[in-house]
This record gives C-alpha cells, sequence and structure tokens, in this order.
C-alpha cells in the first residue's frame, strides 16, 4: 500500500494497524496537508456489521466539530475497500502515557476537562460513545486529548444525524456478534470500562460513557484500572457489584476532590451519577481554580538542603535548623578545589550568540527549524574554538528575561541590552521560509550579523536548502559565517567531528529540535516525551541523551538522569575534546562525582580561560563538594576577566552560594543584594529572582523573617512573570520555610502544600519529596508526631523513587528526628546510621557533620556520653573542614553540655562562649538568644539565679517577637526554676503561666517533661508536694524514655526532694540514692553531686 495513490491521496506510511482496521499516513495532493486513512482490513471488506458500524464512525464523528475529537475529512474507497480520511495527530493513546503510573494531578485535571468537554458536545448531538478507554483517547505532542473511535456509538432515542453517503462495498469490522450493534442486550464496548448497565445489555444513555470515563479517570489518578479479574465474568461481577479500591490508598497524592469526582462518575446507579458531562466540566473546573489557588492536594520543590536536624541537647530541647533545598538548577555541580582557573582575561577571541530565525511561514509544524538550525549552527561556528560560542541554553535564559522573540533584526539598545546580559560581540538573527512538501520542502533561510558594540550590522548571507538535506544547509551557512567572523575554514578532522555531534535523522532533529525548546521554556515533561522519541529515532545521538539526562533531572528522576548522562558520555567519542568533556561534565555532575567533574570543569576552563560559563560551573561544583573557600578563589578570578563578563551578576550569585556553603550569612546577603542590583539593571529576571531567594535565605538565617518574606513574594512574582512555575513553586516553598521559623505553622502548611502542588502539576518529583518534607517539618511543630513520620516516610519514599542519594541521606536523617522524639531510640538510630554512610559516600562533608551531631545527640539521649562526645568532636571536625562557622556552633554547644553534665562548668562556660562567638559574628539573632539560654542554665546551676535571670528573659523577649514558642515556653520554664531559687513564687508562678500558655498542648516528650518538672517544684513551693509528686510521676512515667538524660534526671531529683518534703523520707532518699549511683556510674557527675544533696536534706 506504501506509495500508491489511493483517490486524491498519496500513502506515505503505515502507522499502525489492528483488529479493528489499518491505518495510513498519506499526502491529500488536492490540498497539500497529510492526513490519516483508515482501511478495513482485507478479511473484514465483505462484512455486513463491520459496514454498518463503519458507517457509523463516519457519520458520528463527521457530524462533530471540536478541538478534542479527531476530525472526519470524508470516506470513500479504493479497490473495493472502504477508507476513512481523518485528521494526522502526532503523540501516544492514553495508555501508554498513563504506562502503569499515575499522572501528574494538574496534567490529569486539564485532560479530563478536555474530555468532559468533548463528549458534552458529543451528547448534545445525541451521540453516545459507548467505548470510552484510553486506547481511545489520544494525546497529543502539544498535551491536549482527542477522542477517536465512534465506531460503537449510537444515537440517543429520537435523535438523528445527516446522512453520509456510503459506497455499496464499505465495510469495518465489529466487536461482538452483528446483531448486538446497537439493541437492548448486548454488551458493547471494552470489558473493563463498561458501565453497569452496559454490563447488563440494558439500553444507554449519555450516563454510560460519564461511567467509563470515570474508570478512566480512575486509571490516570493511580495508574491501575478500576475493574479487575481473570476472567471477563470477574470483571463484569466487580462492576456490578463492588466498589474499586480507594484512589488515595493507591496514590496519596490524589486530592480529596479528584476522589470525589471519580467516585460519583462510578456509581453503579445511574442516576446518582453525575447527569451530565457539563456537570462534570463544572466541577472539574472548580477544582483546577481552588488547586491553583491553593493545592493543597495536589503538588511539590526543594530547598537547597531539605531539614536535618542539629540539635543543642540541654535544657532546650530540640532545637530543627531548617537546612533548605532550592529547586533552580545551579550552573555546575562538582567538588574538589581546583588551585585555580586562569586568572587572565583571555579577550582574544570573538563571542557569538545565536539568537534564533524568524519563522516567516507562520506554520506551527516549521517552527522547530529555529531551534534546529540554531543549535547546528552554533555547533558548526565553535569548531576549532576560534570564536567563542555563547550556550544556547544561555541564550534561551537571556531571551525570556528579557522578552525577546525571534526577529531577523534588532535596534541598537537591544543590542547594547544583549551585550551586557550575554556577553556577546556579535549576534547572529535572521529568518526562514519553509516551503512545505508541495515545493519540494525547500527552505530559504536569511542570516544577519549584528555587531552587540557598533549597533549596526555587519554582515548578511541567504542560503536555501530542503529539510531532508538540512545539514547541507547548515554546513554552507555555517562556512559563510565563519568566513565572515575571521574564523576561517575547517579542518578535515573538525569537519568530522562536527557531524559527528549533530543527528543523522531528519526527524530525530525535529524531534531533538522541539525537546529542547521545551525544556528551556520549563515544560520538562514534554521535553523528556519528545527527547524519548529523539533517542529513539537516532540513538547513538549523544547530545539528545544528553538532553534527555536534563529533562529527567528537572523532573527528579537521577537514576533515569544518570543511565541517559552515561549513555551520552559513552558516545561522546567522535565528538571534539571540548564537547566531549562538556557531556562527561554533566554527567559526573548528576552521577556526583564531584572530585571528576571538578578537574573536568578546570580543564575546560584552562581550554577557554575567557568561557564564564566554564568558571561558574567549577565554583559551583567547589561549593557542591564542601569547599566554598576554594570555590571563592575561582569566582575572584573570574572577576579579573574582560567586561561585560567580569560584571556578570551570575558571579555574585555563585559568591552568595558559595558564602552560604560557609555559613557566612552576611557575605551571602550582601553577594546576593549586589547581583540583584546588577541582574535588576540588565533586565534579567531569572538571574534576579535568584538572588531575591538568596537573599531569603540570608535574611532569614540572620533573624530577619519579615525581609526574608519579602524578598521571597519578589522572587515568587518575578518566576510567575517569566513562566517559570519551577521557580516559582521554589520561591513559594520558601515562604514556608521562613514562616515555619516564625511559628505561623498554618500559613507555612498553606504555603508548603501550594508548592507541592505545581510541582505535582509539572511533574517534578524530587520537588514533591522535599515539599512532603517540609510539611512534615511544620506538623512536627504542631507536636502531631504520627503525621510528621507518615509524611517524612512519603518524602523518603519518593526519593528512593528517583534515585536521589543526597535526598534519601537527609530524609533519613528527618524520620530518625521524628522517631527519636516519639521515643523510638533503636529505629531512630538505624535511619541515622544509613544517613551518615549515604554522606560519607557521596563525599558531603558537611552533611557528614550533621548525621555526626544528630547521632550524638541520640546517644546523650540514651546517656552514652563517651560515645555522644567523640560523635561530636567528629561533627566539629567535619563542619571546621567544610568551612562552615554556623554548623560548628552545634556540636560545641553540645559538647559543653557534657562538660556541665560532668560538672566541669569551667569548660561548659568555654564551649557556649565560644559557640556565641560565632553566631554572634555571623549575625544570627535566635541562635544568639538560644546561646544565651544554654549560658542562663549554667548561671542557674553555678548558683547565680539573678545572672540566669537576666539572660533568660531577653531571651524569651526575642523568641516571643519571633513567635518561637518551643524556644519561648523553654526560656519561661528557665526563669520559673530562676525565681524559685530567689523564693519569689509569684514571678515563677507568671513565668510558668506563660510556659503553659505556649506550649502547653505539646506532643513532644521532652517539652513536656521539662514543664512538668518546673510546675511541680512550684506546687512543693506553695506547699502542696503531694500534687507535685503526683505531677511528676504521670510526666515521667510517660515522657521519662523519650527525653534527654540530663532533663529525666533532674525531674527524678525533683520528686525524690518532693517526697521528702510530703513525709514520705524514706522512698525519697531511696529515690535519690538510685539516683547518685546511676548518675556516677554513667559519668553525669553534676546530677550525682544534685542526687547526694538532696539526701541529705530534712
Amino acid at each position: 500500500m506504501v506509495g500508491r495513490s489511493v483517490s486524491h491521496y498519496t500513502v506515505l506510511a503505515e502507522i499502525g494497524g489492528g483488529g479493528m482496521g489499518v491505518v495510513y499516513k498519506a499526502e491529500d495532493t488536492r490540498l497539500g496537508r497529510t492526513v490519516a486513512l483508515k482501511f478495513l482490513p482485507d478479511a473484514l471488506a465483505r462484512d455486513r456489521q463491520a459496514k454498518e458500524r463503519f458507517e457509523r464512525e463516519a457519520r458520528a464523528a463527521s457530524a462533530l466539530n471540536h478541538p478534542n475529537i479527531c476530525t472526519i475529512y470524508e470516506i470513500d474507497e479504493a479497490d473495493g475497500r472502504p477508507f476513512l480520511a481523518m485528521e494526522l495527530l502526532d503523540g501516544r493513546n492514553l495508555h501508554a502515557s498513563i504506562g502503569g503510573k499515575p499522572l501528574p494531578t494538574g496534567r490529569l485535571i486539564e485532560l479530563a476537562l478536555e474530555l468532559a468537554d468533548a463528549l458534552d458536545a458529543a451528547h448534545r448531538r445525541g451521540i453516545v460513545h459507548r467505548d470510552i478507554k484510553p486506547g481511545n483517547v489520544f494525546v497529543t505532542e502539544q498535551g491536549h486529548a482527542k477522542l477517536l473511535d465512534f465506531g460503537l456509538a449510537k444515537l440517543e432515542p429520537g435523535r438523528r444525524l445527516a446522512a453520509v453517503t456510503l459506497p455499496e462495498s464499505a465495510t469495518l469490522p465489529a466487536e461482538s456478534s452483528p446483531e448486538l450493534l446497537t439493541s437492548p442486550g448486548t454488551t458493547l464496548g471494552t470489558v473493563a470500562y463498561m458501565s453497569p448497565e452496559q454490563a447488563r445489555g440494558e439500553e444507554l444513555d449519555t450516563r454510560t460513557d460519564l461511567f467509563s470515563l470515570g474508570a478512566v479517570l480512575y486509571e490516570m489518578a493511580t495508574g491501575k484500572q478500576a475493574f479487575t479479574g481473570t476472567t471477563s465474568a470477574v470483571i463484569f461481577d466487580a462492576i456490578l457489584n463492588r466498589a474499586p479500591t480507594s484512589p488515595v490508598e493507591l496514590n496519596s497524592e490524589v486530592p480529596p476532590e479528584l476522589e470525589r469526582i471519580v467516585n460519583k462518575l462510578l456509581e453503579k446507579d445511574r442516576g446518582m451519577r453525575y447527569q451530565s458531562a457539563s456537570d462534570l466540566r463544572a466541577d472539574l473546573k472548580r477544582l483546577r481554580r481552588d488547586s491553583e489557588k491553593s493545592p493543597g492536594a495536589v503538588a511539590a520543590p526543594q530547598r537547597r538542603r531539605t531539614p536535618a536536624r542539629l540539635v543543642a541537647a540541654a535544657i532546650v530541647a530540640a532545637v530543627v535548623v531548617i537546612l533548605s533545598v532550592w529547586a533552580w538548577q545551579r550552573l555546575a555541580a562538582p567538588a574538589n578545589a581546583p588551585t585555580q582557573p586562569a586568572a587572565a582575561p583571555a579577550g582574544t577571541r570573538r563571542s557569538v550568540a545565536v539568537l534564533g530565525f524568524k519563522n516567516l511561514t507562520g506554520r506551527p509544524d516549521t517552527a522547530w527549524l529555529s531551534m534546529a538550525l540554531s543549535e547546528m549552527l552554533t555547533t558548526e561556528m565553535s569548531a576549532g574554538g576560534h570564536l567563542r560560542m555563547v550556550s544556547g541554553e544561555s541564550v534561551a535564559r537571556t531571551k525570556i528575561e528579557l522578552s525577546l522573540g525571534d526577529a531577523d533584526s534588532l535596534a541598537k539598545d537591544t543590542l547594547t541590552r544583549l551585550r551586557r546580559s550575554l556577553g556577546t560581540d556579535v549576534v547572529v538573527l535572521g529568518s526562514y521560509t519553509a516551503l512545505g512538501k508541495e515545493a519540494g520542502s525547500q527552505i530559504r533561510l536569511d542570516v544577519r550579523l549584528q555587531d552587540t558594540a557598533a549597533g549596526e550590522t555587519i554582515g548578511a548571507i541567504s542560503e536555501t536548502g530542503t529539510e531532508t538535506k538540512l545539514f547541507d544547509l547548515v554546513t554552507h551557512t555555517g562556512a559563510k559565517l565563519r568566513d565572515q567572523l575571521g574564523a576561517g575554514p575547517m579542518s578535515a578532522g573538525e569537519a568530522g567531528e562536527v557531524r559527528a555531534a549533530l543527528p543523522t535523522d531528519p526527524e530525530a532533529a525535529r524531534l531533538y529540535a522541539e525537546g529542547l525548546w521545551k525544556l528551556r521554556v520549563f515544560d520538562a515533561v514534554a521535553a523528556r516525551d519528545l527527547l524519548e522519541r529523539a533517542v529513539a529515532a537516532n540513538p547513538n545521538y549523544a547530545e539528545a541523551h544528553a538532553a534527555l539526562a536534563a529533562a529527567w533531572s528537572a523532573l527528579g528522576y537521577d537514576a533515569n538522569a544518570q543511565q541517559e548522562a552515561k549513555r551520552a558520555f559513552d558516545l561522546s567519542g567522535p565528538l571534539s575534546r571540548e564537547q566531549r568533556l562538556a557531556i562527561e561534565g554533566r554527567y559526573r555532575e548528576i552521577a556526583r562525582e564531584w572530585e571528576k567533574a571538578t578537574e573536568i570543569y578546570r580543564t575546560l576552563a584552562g581550554f577557554s580561560p575567557d568561557n564564564l560559563e566554564y568558571g561558574l560551573r567549577l565554583a559551583s561544583a567547589q561549593v557542591q563538594a564542601g569547599k566554598g573557600k576554594d570555590a571563592l578563589e575561582t569566582l575572584a578570578a573570574l572577576r579579573r576577566l574582560s567586561p561585560p563578563s567580569r560584571d556578570d551578576p551570575r558571579i555574585d550569585l555563585a559568591e552568595s552560594d558559595a558564602a552560604e556553603s560557609l555559613g557566612d550569612w552576611r557575605r551571602q546577603l550582601a553577594s546576593a543584594d549586589m547581583a540583584g542590583k546588577k541582574a535588576a539593571a540588565l533586565g534579567a529576571r531569572l538571574v534576579m529572582a535568584r538572588a531575591q531567594l538568596q537573599q531569603a535565605a540570608a535574611h532569614q538565617e540572620l533573624g530577619e523573617p519579615q525581609k526574608a518574606l519579602a524578598a521571597t513574594e519578589k522572587a515568587q512574582k518575578a518566576y510567575a512573570a517569566t513562566g517559570a512555575r519551577r521557580g516559582s513553586a521554589q520561591a513559594v516553598l520558601q515562604m514556608g520555610s521562613v514562616l515555619s521559623r516564625q511559628g505561623d505553622l498554618k500559613e507555612a502548611r498553606r504555603r508548603d502544600e501550594q508548592a507541592l502542588g505545581t510541582y505535582r502539576e509539572i511533574g517534578d518529583q524530587r520537588g514533591v519529596a522535599s515539599s512532603l518534607a517540609n510539611l512534615a517539618l511544620v506538623v512536627y511543630q504542631q507536636g502531631k508526631l504520627s503525621e510528621a513520620r507518615r509524611l517524612s516516610e512519603q518524602a523518603l519514599a519518593t526519593f528512593r523513587k528517583i534515585g536521589d542519594r543526597q535526598s534519601i541521606a537527609t530524609a533519613l536523617n528527618n524520620v530518625a528526628l521524628v522517631l527519636s522524639d516519639m521515643g523510638d531510640l533503636a529505629g531512630a538510630r538505624k535511619y541515622y546510621e544509613e544517613s551518615l554512610e549515604i554522606y560519607r559516600q557521596t563525599g558531603n562533608v558537611a552533611d557528614t557533620g550533621i548525621a555526626l551531631n544528630n547521632i550524638g545527640d541520640l546517644l546523650s539521649t540514651q546517656g552514652d556520653l563517651a560515645g555522644a562526645k567523640k560523635h561530636y568532636e567528629d561533627a566539629l571536625a567535619a563542619f571546621r573542614q567544610a568551612g562552615n562557622k554556623s554548623h560548628s556552633a552545634y556540636p560545641l554547644f553540645n559538647l559543653g553540655l557534657i562538660q556541665a553534665s560532668q560538672d566541669d562548668f569551667a569548660g561548659a562556660r568555654k564551649r557556649y562562649e565560644e559557640a556565641l562567638a560565632i553566631r554572634t559574628e555571623l549575625g544570627e539573632k535566635v541562635r544568639i538568644q538560644e546561646s544565651q539560654l544554654f549560658l542562663a542554665k549554667l548561671s542557674l546551676d553555678e548558683g547565680h539565679p539573678a545572672e540566669a535571670i537576666a539572660r533568660a528573659q531577653q531571651a524569651a523577649e526575642v523568641f516571643r517577637a519571633e513567635n518561637a514558642t518551643d524556644r519561648e515556653a523553654f526560656a519561661q520554664a528557665l526563669l520559673a526554676e530562676a525565681y524559685l531559687e530567689l523564693d519569689k513564687l509569684t514571678e515563677a508562678q507568671q513565668a510558668l503561666d506563660r510556659a503553659n500558655a505556649v506550649a502547653g498542648n505539646s506532643q513532644i516528650p521532652q517539652v513536656r517533661l521539662i514543664l512538668a518538672t518546673a510546675s511541680a517544684r512550684l506546687m512543693g513551693a506553695k506547699g502542696k508536694p503531694a500534687q507535685g509528686v503526683q505531677l511528676l510521676s504521670r510526666a515521667l512515667a510517660r515522657d521519662g524514655k523519650a527525653s534527654l538524660i540530663d532533663n529525666q534526671y533532674e525531674a527524678r531529683l525533683r520528686l525524690g526532694q518532693l517526697e521528702i518534703a510530703t513525709g514520705n523520707a524514706n522512698a525519697g532518699r531511696a529515690r535519690l540514692a538510685a539516683l547518685e549511683k546511676e548518675a556516677t556510674e554513667r559519668g553525669y557527675r553534676f546530677a550525682a553531686r544534685q542526687a547526694a544533696k538532696g539526701g541529705r536534706q530534712q
């Protein structure tokens, strides 16, 4: 059939087939368009029922003119075989799109809306489809749904359609026997998607389609069929008698409202279903609106490091430090410190940026040529290294930031802005005209060269070629461009390397270009789908595999990304050395092989010392490796490049990043401020948004939450204005982080859920997992430990699914945090140890320190002071090696706590003050007061209650202003203890009242035990020791084992003293003697001394 003429169609290729017919791609020679021709198989060409069904499909579909229904152009026959000419669709059916996995909620809603709209149009014409299933829904490359195959469609009673003339011989196969096509008592359709009335063979109306659509939506939401079985009889029984498993049980991310909609569609009584597709559409629109406003049940992003617990283990219980994880893609990724990249400006090569080409044809199907021509010409002109070509990624970013479309020439002021933004001397741009197949697929390419400094055109080239010989067109054009720019002709070897860097298949070239474009406009899902097809069309095309790796990475699938990046690296042999290294660099980044990645970028920076991109990648690699000081040296060298490169705001942004990795928040803020000012002057909105998020992070660490919130709001608006939904979600998630630190947990949760919804919609699984992790911390702060554990474990499961080992380690750390506070210390230890092992394997020094510190805290909770001290010392060494001052304060505090427990108050004070000096230097407002609170506790234990009160009051005021409720509760409890030492019972009661007001309903065992201890002591001071004994006995029974040993011993000490005060001296002294013995054996000399002293009281 291929190559034959059928009527006025030329058959080009077979594109599908099965029992219902064979479909060919064909050219309509009359109208110059590509169509699909659907023929009956030969075996069914004379079947009467097939003819009836074929006629019905033609009549039903041709009566409907709707964007979500496949268009039928005409019906005809050739050699006695009937055929339909219909719209040719590019994409895949919904069954393949689902692939056994849930669709992102946002995508599901959009497809569902389109299908509801299509059914509404059909039902209004009286047409019942009767075979709605994933195989009869087509998803185009643009992501739109098309309803197919009206072969089982029938009219509702009393409705008529216009006649369709059908040749006598025309037939189409039916799926059931002839007499069962339209009459009651039939079971037409695909079994698993039939309605109950369809399964029973009853008269059908439009509501049968709604049930079937419900089954389709169920599968889209869960990846599973609603009704399954090994035989048709079993499936029929499920449809008629059994409710499917709740969607949310199969996919916890299904929003409650979507589950309600699906359940209503699947009502077995059609009177209880939606009564019309328009009603369904209205509910779906409301769901979409509500999801966009506050997608609490829809999706989520990542902060720079997901929360990890750094605990100072004293009277102040667990202090959770939220080390955020940003979702933007860094310019680099690896590690080891370089000596320094070349510092001197090269300045000898001309910098050239290919901006793209205007599509004069105006046809969307030729739009891909702009990207393809740009990428290919960039490759052509880069050969030999005589010109410094600006990367396509940088060009795309700048065009988005400056709101530039494709143009055939630019004004002088725009050229000046491009020079400042891209650091380019010359831009290449122009236009093309694709004349279509009727004109031999000819392409005319008109290229213009414009000097960005002079603001004028310096050259023009015109070439013609064809789509099938696109590479020849690029070669001829590239040669002329090289000549005009003084690069000269390529050598034979260079020409071979260029040819190896380009796709060998025209279809692969189209798919690659379209995929790149989608990737650069933040549509990673569509990019992935297109690039998967590109590598299928041209399996040995290294750049397509590298781009597919980037798409997988943007969606958070590290294992998939690493697989494709490795494939790209393996195929890169024939490319130029620079291209091979660039591909390997991306591979090593994705594989988190920081040492190798750093060496690669150092080598590339040596090749091209004037290439800012390589220097930035090197600096980012060093930051990722925990070598921020080396990154700062690299950036200092970049500042010695020639202008405008040395003034690029991304250098300041990278310096901010390096400062953050070192815990130098003031430098982080100053560098981010400078980056933001430079970006604003350039109109570089994406860089400006990133700078604002860095400002927010620094303000947050410096205890300036209002400034942090303002910065995140600005960043969110900037990202939204450029269509960068991932960046927008990232900003929203950072708002949640700031709000949770302020104690506005309700709003923090709303923001985290909003970010979660966006991430789910765009398919970013890493973002989803990170949002779940942040939500877990919010509910943890709310004291909802069971929910925090569930959310933390969901985050961990998602990170494991996508293969992100670094985030797996962080998630393990966070699950351990919750388990520890739930009293499951053995379970917490297991998760902490696994986390530590991963951090060590990945070479992450700073996070290794976090895990060591947390294990030390756990050991301290269990009373193993020697083991805790060893882990704290190792953590301190790791933080110092990484150059992170802020983190160093935590193990310093914890070492001080051990010394205080061992009755070494001088040593403890030295450690505390060392940590306080660090935090004062860094300007960490809240953490400074945490340090003061430790010193207040030390003063109280040394017998200086007045000094303790002064410090604790100052801390409490700051905590109250920052809405840090748990911290304020600890400060108030300490104040109460100090007032009791001075016999100021009224002031002690006021402090305890305030403590209980802000944290009295806490679910954290340690918080409850501290408050109970102070309250019981106050009862004793008021002459009610028996009530104090009852209160403290209950608190110890409930919360003792889950609290720090110091706090347990303090509670047991007060309980023994209260028992003596009640007159039960023997029991009290026995308790204190047991405490003295146990504390002495475990090395808690201060508690032992206090117990001995208490036992001697009268």
